[in-house]
C-alpha cells in the first residue's frame, strides 16, 4: 500500500530528518553540505517507503539496513563518514530533539592548591628551559597535570605525602603505553620531584620514590614503501574532485618534499613564494626555519587546489576543512584515515607490524635519497633535522648498502 505524502510528512521518520536540517541550517551549515544531507536522507525516506518501514520506529536497526543498501548500490552521493554522521544525528534528535556537534576532550580539573603550585611550576620551567619548544612544553605540562590529578584521585592532597606507591600508580596508569613513552612520563616526574625541592615543597627523599625503567632504545627498522607504491597512491586520487585536489597536495608534500603532516597542515599562504619557487616554514617540532624548493609537480598541485579546489573562506591557511564550519584542517581530524583510504584502493599491502602512516613517507623519501647518494647533512636540512645524527638512522635501511656490507663480511 503506497502513502499518501501527508502521512508521510507526519511520520517520526520525516520529522527527524527535518529537525536535523533545520539545526543545520541554524548552524550556518554550507549550502553544499546541507544538499548532501537533504539528498541522503530523501534517499533514506524512499527506501523506508520501499521496504514498508517507514511506519516502524526510529531505529538503528533499520538505519543499518539502509546502510548495507546504499553502500551496494554503489552511490556516490555521500562519503562514508557523512553516512554516519548523518544517521547518528538522525538517531539523537529523535532521542532528544537536537545532536551533539563534537565531543571535545578537555584537560583534566584540579583543585585551587595544584592548579596554583602547576602555574609556578610553568614559570619555573619558562625560566629553567628557554630552548625546549612550545609544543613539547604543552605536552610536558600536560603530563604533569595529569599526575597531579592521579595524586588527587588517591586522595593526596598535600605532596609532602607523596609515596613510591602513588609515582608507580601514575606510571602504569596505561598499561599500553611504549617503554620510551613510559621513560618519558618518569622524566617528567623527576622534573617535577626536583622543582618541588628547589621550592621547598618537599624533600630530596622524592627522588628515591622515581622506578628505574629500562629503556634500551632498540632499534626499529623505518617503514619503508617499495619504489612503485607512491606513485600508485597518488595514481588512484580523483582530482577532478575538491577534496581529492586537497589530499593529493598534502600527499605530494609529505612524499615528496618530506614535510612532517603538521607542518603541511600547518603551511600559510605567506609561505609559499611563487616568484623563487621556494616553500619556507617555521618546524612545530623543532621551531627551526625551513626554506625547501618548491618542485612543478607540487607547484601544479597547490595552484590547482588553491584556485580550483579550496572554499573561499578568509583564512591564511592553504588547507582547509570542506564542512561548515571552514577552518584550518587539523592532523587530529582524519588526516590518519586518508592514507588507509588510498592505500587500500590502490591496493597496496605493507608489511605487517610496520609503520604505515604518514611518518613512513618521510622515511621513504629519506632512503631513496640516501640510495641515490646523497650526502647526509643535505638529508638532514631536507628532513629539517637539528643533527645529522638523527639522520643517520636511514643509513640502516639502505638496503644495497647493507647487501655490499653482507658481500664484503662472506669474502672477509
Amino acid at each position: 500500500m503506497e502513502l499518501s505524502a501527508k502521512e508521510i510528512a507526519d511520520n517520526d521518520w520525516q520529522k527527524a530528518c527535518d529537525g536535523v536540517l533545520g539545526i543545520l541550517s541554524l548552524m550556518g551549515c554550507a549550502k553544499g553540505s546541507l544538499k548532501q544531507y537533504v539528498c541522503f536522507y530523501r534517499n533514506l525516506l524512499s527506501f523506508l517507503v520501499q521496504r514498508k518501514l517507514i511506519n516502524k520506529p526510529v531505529d538503528k536497526k533499520h538505519t543499518n539496513a539502509f546502510l548495507q543498501f546504499y553502500e551496494k548500490a554503489s552511490y556516490h552521493i555521500q562519503t562514508k563518514r557523512l553516512y554516519n554522521c548523518a544517521i547518528r544525528r538522525l538517531l539523537e534528535f529523535h532521542q532528544s530533539g537536537t545532536f551533539v556537534q563534537r565531543q571535545v576532550i578537555s584537560q583534566v580539573s584540579l583543585p585551587a592548591s595544584y592548579e596554583s603550585i602547576l602555574a609556578e611550576y610553568q614559570k619555573y620551567r619558562v625560566a629553567e628551559s628557554a630552548s625546549t619548544s612550545e609544543r613539547s612544553e604543552r605536552k610536558h605540562l600536560s603530563d604533569v597535570r595529569n599526575f597531579l590529578h592521579c595524586l588527587w584521585k588517591r586522595r593526596i592532597h598535600s605532596l609532602h605525602r607523596i609515596r613510591f606507591d602513588d609515582v608507580q600508580a601514575f606510571i602504569k596508569s596505561n598499561p599500553k603505553l611504549s617503554s620510551s613513552r613510559i621513560s618519558d612520563k618518569v622524566w617528567v616526574v623527576r622534573s617535577f620531584f626536583r622543582f618541588l625541592i628547589v621550592t621547598k615543597r618537599g624533600s630530596s627523599a622524592l627522588l628515591g620514590f622515581i622506578p628505574r625503567v629500562r629503556h634500551t632504545g632498540v632499534f626499529r627498522l623505518a617503514a619503508i614503501w617499495p619504489q612503485t607504491t607512491v606513485k600508485e597512491l597518488l595514481a588512484v586520487i580523483d582530482r577532478k574532485t575538491d577534496i581529492g585536489k586537497r589530499d593529493y597536495a598534502i600527499i605530494l608534500l609529505v612524499a615528496k618534499l618530506g614535510l612532517r603532516i603538521g607542518d603541511a597542515l600547518n603551511l600559510r599562504l605567506e609561505n609559499i613564494d611563487w616568484r623563487k619557487a621556494t616553500i619556507h616554514i617555521v618546524q612545530q617540532k623543532t621551531e627551526n626555519i625551513q626554506e625547501l624548493p618548491m618542485s612543478e609537480d607540487i607547484g601544479n598541485a597547490l595552484i590547482d587546489y588553491l584556485v580550483n579546489g579550496r572554499p573561499s573562506v578568509p583564512l591564511r591557511h592553504v588547507f582547509v576543512m570542506h564542512r561548515a564550519p571552514y577552518r584550518e584542517y587539523s592532523r587530529n581530524r582524519g588526516m590518519p584515515n586518508i592514507l588507509a583510504k588510498y592505500r587500500e584502493k590502490a591496493g597496496i599491502i605493507l608489511s605487517e607490524g610496520s609503520r604505515q602512516g604518514w611518518h613512513s613517507l618521510r622515511h621513504t623519501l629519506a632512503t631513496r635519497l640516501h640510495e641515490g647518494n646523497t650526502p647526509l647533512p643535505v638529508i638532514a636540512t631536507i628532513l629539517g633535522h637539528t643533527s645529522v645524527e638523527t639522520t643517520r638512522i636511514y643509513t640502516r635501511t639502505n638496503i644495497e648498502m647493507l647487501r655490499l656490507v653482507a658481500l664484503e663480511w662472506e669474502e672477509s
